[in-house]
């Protein structure tokens, strides 16, 4: 023991004496013992005799940080790749010489390996670089990154074309823990004003701000009118009635107000209609944000028609029971019409109770329980907390039909309750308010429905017909969680569609009555209306179902077709830079602006288009998703003008398996080559200025934005130059899986499952595209996938500081985590950007949200 403690002495520098008790030999007498050790005195060792007893010398050197960084690596190292070698191998790990056989076997747990995260097929030259880190073979770069390195070698473009100017970011300026750290400190809760050289920038999420807007506007109106009803119209009234009644006031403006909003920003139609006659720039988020501001003006109706009630509770119906009829007759609009400045004397006597003049006194129950006012008050706040409660969101998945009956009920009640508690006409303007603030929004919401009722009986008798449905299956082949793919006729008239816009559909088979909002897949230019449906409830497991019944009967379902609708994305088109997030089937906006770009480009030659770039990323648990942009990918790899300004981020986010071996063996197999492509690309990297010559569908764009993600180079979501491997591919893993009726389009030898033939011209134009792709492809036509969740932080600050003086607009169409985390950061690329400009006379730059909502 006393040569351990010298030893842990020495390590610390330490010179000192130790004193140590004396060390008995071996005694059975414990009591002798002890009264030994009483009698005798410690005994003083010098620090130096314990070194020497140790074995070690006082001037030792410490360990070096290298051999610390063995010892922890040869402690904590993880062996389940090498037993994984041993237990396919031998004992001894790889053969120094494989034979073919041990190269089958690797082929085989490799490609085993992969469909675990949903890549079905890999082709020979993605897999060669997997199998030597599995053989133990020289390492080399993947070929599809050693391709790009010998043009970059030779300082050669792709293809010629515009070739995008953009500054090489070298170095990370941010990343989530920088992030994390900024919010805390500042305390954001998703709001910033920033005042600098005049102007005024609001939160990266537009949305807030008009929330703020609006309550601030209705706030002061209704104040401004309950001030008129006590100071103008009734000037005694304080004096019966007290202050409650210029509270009940302002809350009863307030809801006829808020009455208006709700039905405007559901007039789908008349909104779409103004957002794309007028200018509106930012302000376009109160229009493509309607959802939000529905659900938040309903939550100020809630507010403010509580407050009304208590109001009355508190002063009304005090002050009527406290007063004789005589006193109050001598105040009330409805008795003394002409003398009430300001009232409009208009005569409800068939809903008055009780009748005005009033002819007898009435006690506070009377009041609540016995009077158009009291009774059509109760009734209107108890259809508002059960919307309300009805309205969260766990209590729509629970029972959305319970949900959407209860709401159009209310839809229909609601404004007519409201015109009959306002009729009684006793202290305010002699009419309804929400007459006034409701009546134009309200018709224009009728016509919206009556539209809809027009589209249901043109759409739904045949003219409109699905022409194809894929179905991806769920976990373990089940309908939850899975994917529906429908490709719909094109309507011939009432169909005016931009990028990103939604529709509603609704199945006839199933309930005539219910529309459910799906975004639009398709571009504006292609001859069908494509969605992308998961199951996640009763009626797109309906939809599921019959499609996948049509596998046997051949039929598919009737649908019907609503809109489309403006959303949020219809903006991105007006962007110079562009970051487009989606995850798993919120990419459908995307997939519709993608398609938008790319025919701008292919058929316009990119006239009236100002983007300078635009990153596309796609975040999937499965692989498999991927296919469903397969046709996007192709016309992205097939325009040099388009893959120069359209970069794609794809991105596995399914987390590694303890317990499918072949699935960590491959994972650890990319993990390990992509240390190696991403230390080669980066020394590459380092040799340039700007990114002109960062082209072809290959580069791996996490790494130029300084990530660290693991990447592998897939082939099957382009066609391969190989014609019979391509189609070997198919006839093994996609005539008899889901995915056949996707990639049938490319080779219509094939047999179709369901469904009708794609018209010539679009034939002609897939076959054009893919013979494109096939004169340059092999490893310069792979796409990269990148396995875990995007690093954001770090690279949408990257993207923006290549770009500088450009803003950044993200548009984001993910769960609710997703959009906060972007926010966040986003708040903190405007205090970077902010601070640079400051401090560095850097050119103005601002990072913006637009996250997607509709319904």
């Amino acid at each position: 023991k006393s040569q351990q403690m010298a030893a842990e002495m020495m390590a610390m520098g330490m010179e000192s004496e130790i004193v140590c008790p004396p060390s008995p030999q071996d005694s059975p007498d414990i009591e002798a013992l002890a009264a030994e050790r009483a009698t005798k005195p410690p005994i003083v060792v010098p620090a130096s005799t314990l070194y020497e007893a140790a074995g070690v010398s006082p001037a030792a050197p410490q360990l070096s940080w290298n051999g610390l960084a063995d010892l922890n690596k040869a402690t904590f190292a993880d062996e389940r790749w090498s037993n994984a070698q041993g237990q396919l191998f031998g004992k001894e790990g790889p053969p120094t010489s494989p034979t073919l056989a041990d190269r089958e076997l690797a082929t085989h747990v490799l490609l085993s390996g992969a469909r675990a995260f949903g890549i079905w097929h890999i082709s020979t030259h993605s897999l060669a670089p997997l199998q030597r880190q599995l053989l133990g073979e020289v390492e080399s770069a993947s070929p599809a990154l050693a391709s790009w390195l010998r043009r970059e070698e030779h300082n050669r473009a792709l293809e010629d074309g515009e070739v995008p100017q953009r500054i090489m970011v070298s170095n990370v300026s941010m990343n989530e823990a920088e992030v994390r750290e900024e919010l805390k400190n500042r305390k954001w809760q998703g709001f910033q004003m920033a005042f600098h050289d005049g102007y005024v920038h609001f939160s990266t999420d537009e949305v807030f701000a008009a929330k703020v807007i609006l309550t601030v506007l209705v706030f002061v109106i209704s104040v401004a009118y309950a001030l008129r009803v006590v100071i103008y119209s009734y000037p005694s009234i304080i004096a019966v009635f007290s202050w409650p009644i210029f509270v009940a006031r302002a809350g009863g403006m307030a809801c006829a107000i808020l009455t208006g909003v709700l039905f405007l920003s559901m007039a789908r139609t008349a909104s779409k209609e103004i957002y794309n006659l007028l200018p509106f720039g930012k302000l376009g988020a109160l229009f493509t944000g309607h959802k939000d501001l529905h659900i938040f003006a309903g939550i100020l109706m809630l507010f403010f028609g509580v407050v009304h009630t208590i109001a009355h509770l508190i002063g009304t119906a005090p002050a009527v029971q406290s007063h004789s009829y005589e006193e109050l007759n001598s105040l009330l609009g409805c008795a003394n019409p002409e003398e009430t400045p300001g009232y409009l004397g208009a005569r409800f006597q068939w809903l008055q109770w009780p009748a005005c003049p009033l002819s007898e006194d009435y006690t506070y129950m009377d009041v609540v329980f016995r009077s158009t006012p009291g009774v059509s008050g109760l009734v209107l706040l108890l259809l508002l907390l059960l919307i309300a409660h009805t309205g969260k969101a766990k209590q729509r998945k629970a029972n959305f039909d319970r949900f959407w009956y209860l709401h159009n009920f209310a839809l229909v009640l609601w404004p007519l309750l409201l015109f009959v508690h306002g009729s009684n006409g006793w202290v305010g303007v002699g009419f309804p308010l929400v007459a006034f603030t409701a009546a134009v929004p309200c018709l224009l919401y009728s016509l919206d429905r009556l539209g809809r009722v027009f589209r249901y009986l043109l759409f739904s008798c045949g003219k409109l017909q699905i022409l194809e449905a894929v179905v991806r299956p769920g976990p373990g082949g089940a309908s939850k969680g899975s994917l529906t793919y429908l490709r719909v006729s094109r309507p011939r008239f009432l169909w005016r569609y931009r990028c990103g816009e939604y529709a509603f559909i609704c199945l006839p088979g199933y309930s005539a009555f219910q529309w459910h909002p799906f975004t639009i897949c398709s571009g504006p230019e292609d001859e069908t209306v494509d969605f992308l449906i998961a199951n996640v409830g009763d009626w797109t497991d309906a939809l599921t179902e019959r499609c996948t019944e049509a596998l046997s009967s051949h039929t598919l379902p009737q649908i019907a077709l609503d809109g489309p609708y403006m959303a949020p994305v219809q903006s991105a088109m007006s962007q110079k830079v562009l970051v487009a997030v989606g995850a798993g089937v919120g990419i459908t906006p995307f997939l519709s602006l993608l398609s938008t770009i790319t025919s701008a480009y292919e058929l316009h030659g990119g006239r009236g288009v100002p983007l300078k770039e635009a990153h596309f990323y796609w975040m999937t648990r499965s692989a498999d998703e991927l296919l469903f942009g397969r046709s996007l990918f192709e016309k992205v790899a097939a325009h040099p003008n388009v893959r120069n300004k359209v970069f794609l981020h794809l991105h596995i986010t399914q987390p590694e398996s303890e317990t499918n071996a072949p699935a960590f063996i491959f994972r650890e197999a990319v993990r390990r080559q992509s240390r190696l492509d991403r230390a080669k690309f980066m020394e590459a990297l380092a040799k340039r200025d700007t990114a002109s010559a960062l082209l072809g569908p290959q580069v791996p764009w996490t790494w130029v934005n300084r990530a660290k993600g693991d990447v592998c180079w897939v082939s099957h979501l382009l066609p391969s130059a190989d014609v019979a491997e391509e189609t070997q591919c198919l006839e093994n893993h996609a005539a008899s899986s889901w995915a056949h009726g996707l990639l049938r389009s490319r080779h219509p030898s094939m047999s179709l499952c369901c469904g009708a033939q794609s018209t010539t011209a679009e034939a002609s134009r897939s076959k054009a595209i893919t013979q494109s792709i096939q004169r340059s492809s092999g490893p310069d036509y792979m796409l990269p996938v990148v396995f875990g969740r995007p690093d954001f932080a770090t690279e949408i600050r990257a993207i923006g500081r290549a770009r500088p003086g450009d803003d950044v607009n993200v548009y984001i169409c993910g769960s609710d985590s997703i959009v906060n985390q972007l926010q966040g950061i986003c708040n903190v690329c405007n205090v970077h950007a902010e601070r640079e400009m400051r401090l560095e006379g850097a050119a103005r730059q601002r990072y913006w949200v637009h996250h997607e909502r509709f319904g």
